[in-house]
């Protein structure tokens, strides 16, 4: 809520109306006491915002997200040595805000209270697919100004190389 990602706490049943309900989870972040919110846009099966989210198509185009390696990365490392940077973003996905016609579909509530998230939110089929373009799109800056970039999100590859939209 401190930095403008969330709107809340609203307390009104009628925003209710209004809203999709998703439901949520808190989980830790790995080696560190921070907390991250994923929202259920999937579950239940029939009528959630993933239902509305097409698998393969975004904004028109075929909208695969495939993730690079470690071994990607560490090919950089390994060719750079010394001059090898690693930035690391690990809250992108909140950093990018949600077109506000769709902020009406990321509602969750908690002890009572209504929260909407206005940026991307864990959970959105398209969410890494978003936050990979807008990386791509820095990434693409910087390489065109001689540097090397992995886009590289390690919250969903655990180690092993996926696909996912």
């Amino acid at each position: 809520m401190s930095l403008g990602a969330t709107l809340s706490p609203f307390k009104s049943k009628l925003l209710e109306s209004f809203l999709m309900i998703s439901l949520m989870n808190i989980t830790e972040k790995k080696g560190s006491a921070d907390k991250q919110v994923i929202l259920y846009f999937s579950w239940p099966i029939g009528d959630v915002v993933n239902d509305g989210i097409d698998n393969d198509i975004y904004v028109g185009e075929y909208a695969v997200v495939s993730y690079p390696s470690l071994d990607d990365w560490l090919d950089i490392v390994v060719k750079l040595g010394h001059r090898s940077f690693f930035s690391n973003m690990s809250k992108a996905y909140r950093q990018i805000p949600v077109y506000p016609g769709d902020v009406g579909f990321i509602g969750y509530s908690w002890r009572g209270y209504i929260f909407i998230n206005c940026v991307l939110s864990f959970g959105f089929r398209s969410s890494a697919h978003i936050c990979q373009r807008v990386t791509y799109a820095i990434a693409f800056i910087f390489i065109n100004a001689v540097f090397f970039i992995i886009n590289y999100l390690s919250d969903f590859t655990e180690g092993k190389d996926r696909k996912s939209v």
